[in-house]
Formats: C-alpha cells, sequence, structure tokens
C-alpha cells in the first residue's frame, strides 16, 4: 500500500511538472524570446492579403505562410467546410457560396480581410511545435476594430532564421519595403542605393562589384558609383 501511494504521488509530481514546463515561455530559445519581445507591440505593413470568416458559432482565421513561401487562404468554416486557395477574391467568393450567401438570403456569417499594405499592430505571438502563429489588429474608428491571425507554418524543430524567413514573407516594417507605386517617382543623379530603395521599393535584383552598385527594375538598371547614382541603363 506505501509503494501505491508513493508510485501515485510521483507520478502526480512528473505529470505536473511535465506540464508545467512544457507550457513553460523557459521552452523558447533565447533567440526567439529576443525576436517576440522586438516584435509583439510594433506595427508593421501587410506584405500579403489577410483573411478571417466570422460566423455565428465560430471565427476562421485562413492565412497560413508555408515553409517554401507560398501563402494559402485555406480552413475549415461553419458547416465544416474546407477552403484552400492562394487567391482571396477565390476564397471569398467560395466561402460565400458554401455558407449559403445570395442576395435574397443573406448568410449573417461575415468575410473580413485585410488588404496587402495595411499597417496592421502585432498584439500576440503564439509558438507551436509546427507553427507560430501571429495575432493582429487594424485599428479602425473608435467603435470598431479586426483582429484576425497570420499562422506561419513551419517544419518540427525550427530556427530563429526559419520564423524570421517566414515572417518577411508577410511583414514590412518601412512602408517602402512594399512599394511599386503607380505614381511617377522622381530619381535623382547622387542619390544612394538607401535614398532610391526609400523611393521605388526593394530592387527585383541587386548586383555589388567592388565600389559599383547595380539596382535592377524590371528592365530599368541603375548603377551606383561609392554609393551615388551616376548612370541609368
Amino acid at each position: 500500500m506505501m509503494y501505491r501511494i508513493l508510485f501515485l504521488s510521483l507520478s502526480f509530481v512528473f505529470i505536473t511538472t511535465h506540464g508545467r514546463v512544457y507550457g513553460d515561455k523557459s521552452k523558447l530559445s533565447p533567440e526567439l524570446q529576443l525576436w517576440k519581445t522586438e516584435t509583439v507591440a510594433q506595427e508593421w505593413w501587410l506584405k500579403v492579403d489577410v483573411v478571417r470568416v466570422q460566423g455565428l458559432l465560430r471565427a476562421t482565421d485562413a492565412t497560413n505562410v508555408f515553409p517554401d513561401g507560398r501563402v494559402y487562404h485555406q480552413g475549415s468554416i461553419e458547416k465544416g467546410y474546407q477552403i484552400s486557395t492562394q487567391l482571396l477574391s477565390e476564397f471569398t467568393s467560395e466561402a460565400r457560396r458554401k455558407l449559403g450567401y445570395t442576395k435574397k438570403n443573406q448568410n449573417p456569417a461575415t468575410i473580413l480581410s485585410l488588404r496587402k499594405g495595411s499597417r496592421v499592430l502585432i498584439h500576440g505571438i503564439e509558438f507551436n511545435k509546427k507553427q507560430v502563429k501571429l495575432k493582429l489588429t487594424l485599428k479602425g474608428s473608435w467603435y470598431s476594430e479586426i483582429q484576425t491571425t497570420i499562422r506561419l507554418k513551419l517544419p518540427e524543430g525550427y530556427t530563429i532564421d526559419d520564423v524570421k524567413r517566414s515572417f518577411r514573407v508577410a511583414f514590412a516594417k518601412e512602408e517602402y519595403e512594399i512599394k511599386h507605386a503607380d505614381r511617377s517617382d522622381e530619381i535623382l543623379g547622387g542619390m544612394s542605393a538607401q535614398e532610391v530603395t526609400k523611393i521605388l521599393g526593394y530592387a527585383d535584383k541587386k548586383v555589388v562589384l567592388s565600389n559599383r552598385t547595380f539596382l535592377v527594375y524590371d528592365n530599368l538598371k541603375l548603377v551606383f558609383q561609392d554609393d551615388k547614382l551616376v548612370d541609368v541603363e
């Protein structure tokens, strides 16, 4: 009887301790903890479209970044319907069709989307074995705001480099990182590569040869000598 009581006591201690350690933030590597601290409570620019289906019984956040850099809007919405597509318009259309939305019969489910280029606040990050969930807020008027998430799908045992690589697919810190503007932008001789990048956005290609740098945008090649714009080809 004594041994049985001792065994049960030890089992209880193991289960309690195991559960506590498994959910403890200390399981994160120092690099991930630092990255989380630097990322949460900061505003970022979306580089992808984000979608959320808000139904009567459940809500589905359906934007996922996969390890190969592809972005899929996929998830299970009300009634168990599964949707998976890379296009926001296709996801929205299919969700409305499967939920029975028509002009005469308006389903109470609401489809919310945040478009690429939106400025959002990351207000929380959760780490799982095979994904990182980033909680977003888009502030609206004084009475409304939109909250949703983006999931970074990752291989088990992922590293900080894996997280940062997937994060960069979906988020930019500065607006110019997502910018290829529709208006005419003025570039002047003598500008630095950084000044040009802030106006045109990141180049499609960048080549550095000693003191010469080339930035390529489509069929436009900018030539820099000692970090000053000297020629356009």
